[in-house]
């Protein structure tokens, strides 16, 4: 039977956790309302842009300018593009002894993985759970964990021993990331405590070419062009060729001119 002390504690609790995703929700609605009004003063930046260059020509100040502008914006929806995707991963419920490690796996743009076998390692390093990324990067693991009573004992016996210098750490569990091909990708050092009846958030990024980020726009990448545009493209923070529906995708540049934006974001990252 319960104590009065750990209804109590639960009762608080549950509201804590309403509380938070109350607050959650709320940040979501934000950063996706951000998110729109971003994409809307993009298309106006794109249209000013191409209103300085008919006026002052490709080579004007003017023009360099909204370059810039553009190039800024591009930056700021990406970032607001992954806090959104991040705002939308939904904590999961977990029951006594147990604990969830959630999350999802991103690449150094912060854009989500698709199939990436995340396992969570045990203080052994053997597998204790493992999971597959979803399309939007999701992943959760759900691993035993010691009760509360194992793990939290009352504060008098921690100040124990804390000055003994006795007392043994609570089980962990680590990350670690494998590619489709099979290949580890990313392993944890250090160990993420199992508190029983909690989840934590993580957000694996996977660094490719083993160099730092270059900060600013994004350098060029292979072409790609809508089989209904009249432009190629070949920058990923270009806003047009990011729209173009799946279906209409083509690579290549498909005998087209580079469109305008593409090539102020190009010109905004040389050095």
């Amino acid at each position: 039977m319960k104590s009065r002390d750990e209804i109590r504690v639960e009762g608080l609790q549950e509201r804590l956790l309403r509380a938070v995703a109350r607050t959650d929700s709320i940040r979501l609605a934000g950063l996706e309302r951000a998110s729109v009004l971003e994409q809307a003063k993009a298309g106006a930046l794109r249209r000013e842009r191409a209103r300085l260059a008919e006026k002052h020509g490709e080579n004007d100040a003017s023009v360099r300018v909204a370059e810039r502008r553009l190039a800024t914006s591009a930056r700021l929806r990406a970032e607001l593009t992954a806090e959104v995707g991040a705002a939308r991963i939904q904590p999961p419920k977990v029951g006594a002894g147990r604990f969830v490690v959630y999350g999802r796996v991103v690449d150094s743009r912060r854009r989500p993985l698709r199939d990436e076998t995340v396992e969570a390692l045990g203080d052994d390093g053997a597998v204790a759970g493992t999971d597959r990324t979803a399309a939007d990067g999701s992943f959760a693991i759900e691993v035993d964990a010691p009760r509360s009573g194992a793990t939290a004992p009352p504060a008098s016996e921690r100040l124990k021993s804390a000055d003994a210098g006795a007392g043994a750490a609570p089980p962990g569990v680590r990350l670690r990331v494998a590619a489709p091909d099979g290949k580890v990708v990313h392993e944890d050092v250090s160990a993420q405590p199992r508190v029983s009846g909690t989840a934590a958030y993580r957000e694996v990024v996977l660094r490719t070419g083993g160099g730092p980020e270059r900060e600013g726009p994004s350098p060029p990448v292979g072409p790609w062009h809508s089989v209904r545009g009249s432009v190629y493209h070949n920058n990923p923070d270009c806003g047009t060729g990011n729209n173009i529906e799946e279906e209409n995708v083509r690579e290549g540049t498909g005998g087209k001119p580079l469109c305008r934006e593409c090539t102020g974001l190009n010109r905004a990252a040389a050095p």
